[in-house]
C-alpha cells in the first residue's frame, strides 16, 4: 500500500504504476521539465511523459508530485525540501458552541456553522490554518459568539464589538495553546541528542521534524501577529 500510496500516478480517477516513469524526483514548480499525460483517454492507451523544457547534459529530470506542504511530502515520499513553495497548515481544533434543542433558532445556527466551517462543523471542529485563510478561522469564531447568545443569529458582518472582540480572542487561545504544546526545534533537539542512536535515516527523520515543526510554529505566530494587527 505505501508503494502504491508514493509512486502511482493518477488517472482518470484511478491509480496506476508506471514503471521506470515512478524513478523521477520532485522538483518546485519552477524546476519542473516533465509533465504526463494519457494519449488516448477514451481507451487509456500510453502512458506519455513529455518533456516541456530543453535539458543540458547530465540535468536531472525532476516531474512534481503535487502542490503539497512539507509535512505531506514527509508523510507520503519521505522527504522534505529546504523551503517548501507550498505553505505549512497546522490542524487546529476549534470549540463550538453547543446548541441546545430548545433553542427556537436551534436550525438556524447550526446552519450559520456549517457554513462558516465548511461543511466541518461537529461538537469540535478542525479545520487547517495556513497563511491563506486566516480570515476563514475568523470567521468560525464570529459565528461560534453569535450563536451562543440567545435569539436570532445575525447573518453576514457581524457589527458588535463584543461579538468580534469575542472571535479574535477565540482565535488567539486557539493558536496559543497549539504553540504551548508545540516546542521549538532547538528545546526539542537538546533531548534528541540525548537520546538518538547515531543512524543515518533517524537524524535525517529528526531534522526533518524540526523543519515542519518550525514551519508550524511559524505559522502560528504569523497567525497571532494578524490578529495583534486587527486590534491595534
Amino acid at each position: 500500500r505505501c508503494v502504491v500510496a508514493s509512486r502511482a500516478y493518477a488517472l482518470r480517477g484511478q491509480r496506476c504504476l508506471v514503471p521506470w516513469a515512478d524513478l523521477l524526483n520532485h522538483g518546485a514548480s519552477h524546476e519542473v521539465q516533465a509533465r504526463y499525460h494519457v494519449l488516448d483517454e477514451v481507451v487509456q492507451s500510453d502512458f506519455v511523459m513529455t518533456l516541456t523544457k530543453d535539458l543540458t547534459k547530465d540535468e536531472e529530470v525532476l516531474q512534481s508530485y503535487g502542490d503539497k506542504p512539507n509535512a505531506m511530502l514527509l508523510l507520503d515520499y519521505g522527504f522534505v525540501l529546504p523551503k517548501s513553495a507550498i505553505s505549512a497548515s497546522v490542524s487546529m481544533t476549534i470549540p463550538t458552541p453547543q446548541i441546545p434543542d430548545t433553542d427556537p433558532q436551534v436550525i438556524l445556527k447550526k446552519k450559520q456553522l456549517w457554513s462558516s466551517s465548511g461543511g466541518r462543523f461537529g461538537r469540535e471542529t478542525v479545520l487547517e490554518l495556513n497563511r491563506l485563510n486566516f480570515d476563514q478561522h475568523l470567521q468560525l469564531q464570529r459565528a461560534a459568539a453569535i450563536c451562543s447568545r440567545s435569539g436570532e443569529p445575525t447573518p453576514g458582518e457581524p457589527s458588535d464589538p463584543v461579538i468580534e472582540m469575542a472571535a479574535r480572542d477565540g482565535c488567539k487561545t486557539a493558536a496559543e495553546q497549539m504553540l504551548r504544546r508545540s516546542k521549538p526545534s532547538v528545546e526539542m533537539g537538546e533531548i534528541g541528542e540525548r537520546t538518538l542512536q547515531e543512524q543515518d535515516w533517524e537524524i535525517f527523520a529528526q531534522q526533518a521534524c524540526f523543519q515542519i515543526l518550525d514551519e508550524e510554529r511559524a505559522v502560528l505566530q504569523d497567525f497571532l501577529s494578524w490578529l495583534s494587527d486587527l486590534s491595534a
